[in-house]
């Protein structure tokens, strides 16, 4: 009898220690599935810069006047200078993120146009407008770890798209 008991107790430590694991393999599913959706939607952006424009739904819009000083701190960075009135802004209305493709995204840069297009909870957010910023005034769709990561590091969002993109840092340099 007290064999029995001690393979029972055994038997259900060991389905503890399972169920345990089971749980938290789920969190950890569910916060990795979390900061992929959250990091997909905010590092999606800008991924299509021959996309057709505007995304359908965009309307036109006034930037607001921080739009001009974001651009100078975008000029500053990048050691190049381009007129804030050659781009054409489009809005998404009520949306903060929006489907461009298969993607969803919360701005893009466009080369037909010159245009940015941002989702209207996220016009405001900084660092994601001057990152679709560089992209006009570099006129390139590409993200340079040179200019996103080491440059503009801090001035614009480089989110997970993006820093693949730019791939590895350089080893630093012997002293």
């Amino acid at each position: 009898m007290v064999r029995q008991s001690r393979v029972r107790a055994v038997t259900g430590w060991a389905a503890l220690r399972e169920s345990v694991a089971a749980v938290t393999s789920a969190r950890m599913l569910v916060g990795r599935l979390l900061l992929v959706s959250v990091a997909g939607t905010l590092a999606s952006t800008c991924r299509s810069p021959t996309a057709v424009l505007p995304p359908e739904g965009a309307v036109p819009f006034t930037p607001p006047a921080v739009y001009a000083s974001w651009w100078s701190m975008v000029e500053q960075c990048v050691g190049r200078a381009a007129p804030f009135e050659a781009v054409r802004w489009y809005v998404m209305p009520g949306a903060h993120s929006f489907n461009l493709g298969d993607l969803r995204v919360a701005g893009v840069w466009t080369r037909a146009g010159n245009a940015i297009t941002v989702g209207e909870y996220a016009r405001m957010n900084g660092q994601l407008v001057r990152h679709e910023m560089l992209h006009a005034i570099v006129q390139g769709g590409a993200h340079p770890r040179s200019l996103y990561l080491d440059r503009c590091a801090g001035v614009v969002t480089c989110g997970e798209n993006c820093v693949r993109e730019a791939g590895p840092a350089s080893p630093p340099s012997p002293t």
